[in-house]
C-alpha cells in the first residue's frame, strides 16, 4: 500500500492507459493488422527493377543500349534511394552504367538479389543477352516501426506523457472540499479568522469565507493552487529568506505560530495576517495535510504604524528644533562677524572709490592731453614743414644780388648816364634788375602762401586748445560747414608730404550742401585719416601710390566721406583693434590718431568704419556724418551705403 501513497492518482491512471495502448499494438501485430515496413520497401524496389528491365529489353531489340546511360542517370537523380543502374553483357562487359555503379555494386554476385542489390536477366528473343544490375541505398526505417514491440513502447510512452499532463490539470479542478461535511464547512465559515486546508503538496483543498473575503477571490479560483504562489510578502526585510509557516510545519511536523505575512488582493488592497500552521495527522500517525489560520490584524497594524509615525515625527521635530537653535546661534555669530566685515569693507570701499575717482580723473586728463598733443602735433608737423620751406627760400633769396646792384649804381652815380649807355656791365643792369624783380615777386608770393598756411595751422591749434578748454563748460559750437572745403583743408595740411612721396590724389566730390556740425572736429578726423593714408602710401614697396577722397550723399539724412589708399593694407587680426587706444601698426606710431578720430566721430553722432582686403590691398576709411544736428548714424547703414560701391 505504500507505493500507492507515493504515486498520485493521475500518475496511476496514466500508467494504466500506457500499458493498455502497448498491449493493443502487440495484439494488432500478432493478428497481422500492422504491415511489415521492410516487405513493403523490398516489393517497391522489385517493381522498379522490373520496370527498368523492360526498358532495357526494348533497347536491346532496337540496338540502342548506349542511349540508356543518360536515361538511367536522370532516373537515379530523381530517386534518392536508387544509387546506380548498369546493363552487363554475357561476356561481362558493361553495355551502360551510371557513374557510381562500380563503387555502389562492389563485388556482389550476379545470380542473387538482396534488398540493396537486385539483378534480372535480359533476353533478346529466346537468347539471354545479359543481366540488369540495380543498387539501392540501405532501407531507412524508424526504430519505432521496425517491430511491434518498439512501436508499442513508443506509443505507450506518448500516451503516458499526454494523459499525465491532462489528468493532472483536470484532477486539480475537481472540488476536494466536497468530501468535507456541510456542517464542518458551515462551522469554518462562521469563524472570523481565515482558514485553509492544504494537502501535502501545499495545494489548497478548502478555504473558508473569511479567507475568501480577505483576498477578494473565489473558491474555484483558489482550489488546486499552491498557497505559496499567492502574492505573499513579508513585512520586514529580516524575514525575507525564511520559509512560509506551512512549509515549516510540513517539513518539521511542528506547529508554527505568530508568523506575519502580507498579501495583496485582486483589487490591489493589502492585508496583514498573523499566520498559524499545523500538520494534520491521519489515524495511522502519518501526515495527511496542513491546517493554516489567518488572523487579520490590518487595522491594528495601521494604528501601530500611525503611532510609530507620530512618535518618529515628534522625535524628528525635537531634533530639528535643536538643530535649528544651534544653526541660529551660529548664524547670529556669523551675522555679527559679517556686519563688522561689511562695515570694514565699506570703509575700504569708500577709500578705494576715492582713489579710483582720482585715478580715473587723472587717466581722463591724460587721454585728453594725449589727444590734444597728437592733434596739435599733426598741425605742428605741417607748420614745421612750412617753416622749413620758408627757411630754404630765405637762404636762396636774390636780395644780395639786389644789394650789389644798388651799390654799383651808387658808386656810378656821377656818371650814371654814361655808365648805363657805354659800359658793358651798365648795359646789362636794366635787364638784370627786371629779371631780379620778377624773382623777388615770385618769392614774395610763395612766402605769402606759406605764411597763410602757417597762420591756418596756428588757428587750428588755437581751435583745438580752445575746444578742449570749453568742453567741460559749454561744449563745442555747431557751425555751418562746407565738407568739400574741409577735405581740401585736410589735404593742404599734408600737401608737402603728398608731393614729396609722389602720391596722386583723386577727388570724387558730389555737390553736397553745407551741414551744421562742429567744424574743427570734422577737420581733426579728416586730418588723421588723410595722414594715416599718406603714411601707408609712403612705405617702401608700395608701387601704386594713389589717394582717393570721396564725398557723396548717404542714406537716411547722412553724408559719406571716404578716404581710400592703395598702400600696405591691414591684416584681419589688426582690424578689430585698429581704433583701440595705444594700438598701432606703424614702426614709429603711438596709436593716438585713429583712436582720437573714433572718439570724435562718436561725439558727432557719426560712424567711422574701416575696410581692407588684407596686407598689400590698401585700406578704406568711411566717415558717415548726420546732416541733422542731434541725430546718430547706424553702423549698419554706413556699411551698406559705402561697401558695395567700392569693392570693400
Amino acid at each position: 500500500m505504500t507505493w500507492k501513497r507515493l504515486i498520485s492518482p493521475a500518475t496511476q491512471l496514466s500508467i494504466g492507459l500506457a500499458l493498455f495502448a502497448g498491449t493493443v499494438i502487440l495484439l494488432a501485430e500478432t493478428v497481422g493488422l500492422i504491415p511489415d515496413p521492410m516487405s513493403a520497401i523490398v516489393k517497391g524496389r522489385v517493381q522498379l527493377t522490373e520496370a527498368i528491365a523492360w526498358h532495357c529489353v526494348a533497347a536491346v531489340k532496337e540496338n540502342k543500349v548506349s542511349s540508356l546511360g543518360d536515361w538511367a542517370t536522370k532516373l537515379a537523380e530523381r530517386n534518392q534511394e536508387l544509387l546506380s543502374v548498369a546493363l552487363r553483357r554475357q561476356d561481362g562487359q558493361l553495355g551502360f552504367a551510371t557513374s557510381e555503379h562500380v563503387r555502389a555494386w562492389g563485388d556482389k554476385p550476379q545470380d542473387a538479389s538482396t534488398p540493396t542489390h537486385m539483378t534480372l536477366p535480359v533476353f533478346n528473343g529466346d537468347k539471354q543477352w545479359g543481366h540488369l544490375e540495380v543498387s539501392f541505398a540501405p532501407p531507412s526505417i524508424p526504430w519505432m516501426f521496425r517491430s511491434g514491440m518498439a512501436l508499442g513502447a513508443c506509443l505507450a510512452g506518448v500516451v503516458f506523457i499526454v494523459s499525465r499532463i491532462y489528468l493532472g490539470r483536470i484532477l486539480k479542478r475537481l472540488d476536494p472540499s466536497a468530501v468535507i461535511p456541510a456542517r464542518v464547512r458551515a462551522m469554518l465559515d462562521t469563524m472570523s479568522e481565515g482558514v485553509l486546508i492544504l494537502d501535502n503538496h501545499e495545494q489548497i483543498v478548502m478555504a473558508n469565507a473569511a479567507f475568501l473575503t480577505a483576498v477578494g477571490d473565489g473558491l474555484q479560483t483558489l482550489l488546486g493552487r499552491s498557497v505559496s504562489k499567492l502574492q505573499w510578502r513579508r513585512p520586514t526585510q529580516e524575514d525575507q529568506q525564511e520559509d512560509y509557516p506551512w512549509t515549516l510545519a510540513r517539513r518539521t511536523g511542528q506547529k508554527q505560530t505568530g508568523k506575519a505575512l502580507e498579501i495583496s488582493g485582486v483589487d490591489g488592497s493589502k492585508k496583514l495576517f498573523m499566520v498559524n500552521a499545523s500538520p494534520i495527522m491521519g489515524h495511522t500517525g502519518q501526515q495527511r495535510g496542513l491546517l493554516a489560520t489567518f488572523d487579520d490584524v490590518t487595522g491594528l497594524e495601521e494604528k501601530n504604524i500611525k503611532l510609530r509615525t507620530a512618535l518618529d515625527d515628534l522625535q524628528a521635530s525635537r531634533r530639528e528644533i535643536a538643530d535649528k537653535n544651534t544653526i541660529l546661534s551660529q548664524q547670529k555669530q556669523e551675522l555679527e562677524h559679517e556686519v563688522e566685515q561689511r562695515k570694514q569693507a565699506q570703509r575700504e570701499g569708500e577709500a578705494l572709490h576715492r582713489e579710483l575717482e582720482n585715478a580715473s580723473h587723472r587717466a581722463g586728463m591724460a587721454e585728453v592731453a594725449t589727444s590734444v598733443l597728437h592733434n596739435v602735433g599733426n598741425v605742428l608737423n605741417s607748420a614745421g614743414v612750412s617753416i622749413d620751406v620758408m627757411k630754404d627760400r630765405l637762404r636762396a633769396t636774390r636780395l644780395p644780388s639786389l644789394t650789389r646792384a644798388v651799390n654799383l649804381l651808387t658808386n656810378k652815380a656821377p656818371e650814371l648816364a654814361t655808365f648805363l649807355t657805354t659800359d658793358p656791365k651798365g648795359k646789362l643792369l636794366p635787364e638784370f634788375l627786371t629779371n631780379l624783380s620778377g624773382h623777388l615777386l615770385d618769392e614774395n608770393d610763395a612766402m605769402q602762401e606759406e605764411v597763410k598756411a602757417l597762420s591756418e595751422n596756428v588757428e587750428h591749434i588755437k581751435e583745438i586748445v580752445r575746444s578742449q578748454q570749453t568742453l567741460a563748460a559749454i561744449g563745442d559750437v555747431d557751425v555751418s560747414t562746407d565738407l568739400a572745403e574741409s577735405l581740401e583743408n585736410a589735404l593742404n595740411l599734408v600737401r608737402l608730404e603728398i608731393e614729396s612721396n609722389g602720391i596722386s590724389v583723386n577727388r570724387e566730390l558730389q555737390d553736397v550742401p553745407p551741414i551744421v556740425i562742429k567744424r574743427h572736429k570734422v577737420l581733426q578726423i579728416l586730418v588723421n585719416l588723410v595722414r594715416n593714408a599718406v603714411d601707408s602710401l609712403s612705405e617702401i614697396g608700395v608701387a601704386r601710390r594713389i589717394l582717393t577722397v570721396r564725398l557723396r550723399r548717404g542714406r537716411n539724412n547722412s553724408v559719406s566721406i571716404t578716404v581710400q589708399d592703395t598702400g600696405t593694407g591691414i591684416s584681419a587680426d589688426a582690424m578689430p583693434k585698429l581704433f583701440t587706444y595705444g594700438f598701432t601698426t606703424k614702426k614709429h606710431g603711438h596709436g593716438f590718431g585713429l583712436h582720437a578720430a573714433s572718439v570724435a566721430a562718436k561725439e558727432l553722432g557719426a560712424t567711422l568704419e574701416v575696410f581692407s582686403e588684407g596686407p598689400g590691398h590698401g585700406a578704406m576709411f568711411v566717415l558717415e556724418l548726420p546732416t541733422v544736428p542731434g541725430e546718430r548714424i547706424c553702423t549698419y547703414d554706413a556699411k551698406q551705403s559705402e561697401s558695395p560701391n567700392t569693392g570693400y
